[in-house]
C-alpha cells in the first residue's frame, strides 16, 4: 500500500511547482470532454436551485441551506443522496438530536442521511438551530466545507479544495485516506496554507483560461469542471474482466494528464 513517502510533497511556495499546479489544472480542464464540461459549468447552479428547493418554507437563508448540504456532504454522493437531506434533516424533532448526541443513530436508519457522519450530522443540526455556517464549518479548521457552502451559494471568492481537486493539481492519484495537507486555512497568523496555495492555483488556471477561450468563468466553475473530468478519467481504466468501471481505479499515483 502507497503511503506519504511515496508521493514527494509539492512545494507550493515554490514558484515553478506551483506554476505547474496552475497548468495541470489548466490541462485537465482543456482534456474534459464537451459532456463533463457542460455539467461541471452547471454543476453548482443545479445545486444552487435545489438549496432554493430545499429551503422553501423552512425559514432558513440560502447560505444555511448551502450550508446543510456541506456540512452533511462529506462521503455522500450529490446525485443519489443530498437531495433528500433536507426534508429528512427537518423531520428530526429534538430528541432525535438528542438521540444523535448521545451517539444513538436509530433517528436516521433507512435515511439517506444516515451515510453522514454522526458528527457531520450534529454540524447540520447546529446550523439548523441558527448558528453561523462560518462558525460552525470553520475556515480555519474545514475550509473545504465552508468553501463548498458559499459555493453553493454562488459566492466567487473561495475554492473548494477536495481530495480530487488537489491530486487533479499535483497530477497525481493519491490514497483517498493520505493526508494532503489541505485542512487548514485563515490562520491567524496570516501563514498562507496548502489549502489556499491550491485555491489560488485554481484561480490562476481560472485566469489563464478566461484568457485562452474568451470566457469569464468563476473559479469554482474551473473547479467543478476538472472534477467531474477528473472522475470520469479514474473510471476510464480498463478493468481486468474488460467491463465499464462502476468506481474509480484504485489510486496508485497514476496521472491525470
Amino acid at each position: 500500500m502507497a503511503s506519504k513517502a511515496d508521493y514527494p510533497n509539492i512545494n507550493m511556495e515554490d514558484s515553478q511547482q506551483f506554476r505547474q499546479v496552475v497548468q495541470n489544472v489548466h490541462t485537465m480542464f482543456n482534456r474534459t470532454s464537451p459532456e463533463d464540461v457542460a455539467k461541471g459549468m452547471q454543476w453548482y447552479d443545479v445545486a444552487n436551485e435545489a438549496v432554493a428547493k430545499g429551503i422553501r418554507g423552512k425559514n432558513m437563508d440560502p447560505l444555511s441551506g448551502a450550508g446543510l448540504v456541506a456540512a452533511v456532504s462529506p462521503g455522500m454522493d450529490w446525485d443519489t443522496h443530498n437531495i433528500g437531506a433536507f426534508r429528512e434533516l427537518h423531520s428530526l424533532r429534538q430528541q432525535h438530536w438528542d438521540a444523535l448526541a448521545a451517539g444513538d443513530r436509530s433517528p436516521v436508519l433507512g435515511m439517506s442521511i444516515n451515510r453522514a457522519s454522526t458528527s457531520d450530522l450534529l454540524k447540520a443540526g447546529r446550523i439548523m438551530a441558527g448558528e453561523h455556517v462560518d462558525t460552525v464549518l470553520s475556515p480555519q479548521t474545514a475550509p473545504k466545507t465552508n468553501s463548498f457552502a458559499h459555493n453553493i451559494n454562488l459566492e466567487e471568492g473561495p475554492v473548494t479544495i477536495d481530495g480530487r481537486a488537489h491530486d487533479i493539481g499535483a497530477n497525481r492519484m493519491q490514497g483517498w485516506q493520505m493526508d494532503r495537507g489541505i485542512s487548514s486555512a485563515a490562520l491567524k497568523t496570516g501563514k498562507t496554507t496548502r489549502y489556499e496555495h491550491f485555491a489560488d492555483a485554481y484561480r490562476g488556471a481560472t485566469q489563464s483560461l478566461n484568457e485562452e477561450h474568451g470566457t469569464s468563468m468563476a473559479p469554482f466553475q474551473t473547479q467543478a469542471v476538472t472534477w467531474q473530468g477528473g472522475k470520469s478519467h479514474e473510471l476510464s481504466f480498463p478493468t481486468k474482466k474488460g467491463t465499464p468501471r462502476v468506481k474509480g481505479v484504485t489510486r496508485t499515483g497514476q496521472s491525470y494528464v
